[in-house]
């Protein structure tokens, strides 16, 4: 069971998976008519907390919630996680198409080669954007 800071009872919502771990989510219906609403929930309308389960991943999205935490993984959105992302959603490119080490490293080398292209492709575009900005 969950209490908010102004002292009411969060009642369960819905259970989910994510990740295979299975997450409880609880949430306050009267947040609403809360004079405390503003320094409760933030941006959001009513106080929703998630039981992550067990205590390893209660620990881990403890830690990811304080501002080093976030600071370090916007660390990794910068650098590494942002080309495979955009690489597999956007691309479409889930799974390699051939076999073996050498094609499946060509396969790779086609697939940087085509994000990198678009990559400069956008900044060219914003460029000339800003250019014709600033000389309307």
């Amino acid at each position: 069971m969950y209490i908010c800071p102004n002292n009411k009872k969060l009642s369960y919502k819905k259970t989910y998976k994510y990740n295979d771990v299975q997450m409880r989510q609880y949430y306050c219906s009267d947040c609403l008519k809360c004079h405390d609403q503003l320094k409760c929930v933030v941006k959001d309308r009513v106080r929703v907390i998630t039981d992550y389960g067990n205590d390893l991943t209660k620990n881990m999205a403890l830690k990811m919630e304080t501002p080093e935490g976030k600071q370090e993984f916007a660390k990794r959105k910068q650098t590494v996680e942002w080309p495979f992302g955009n690489i597999k959603e956007n691309l479409k490119f889930t799974e390699f198409y051939t076999r073996g080490i050498k094609q499946t490293q060509t396969e790779k080398n086609l697939l940087s080669i085509s994000h990198n292209i678009k990559r400069i492709h956008n900044q060219i575009q914003n460029k000339r954007k800003i250019n014709n900005n600033l000389n309307t």
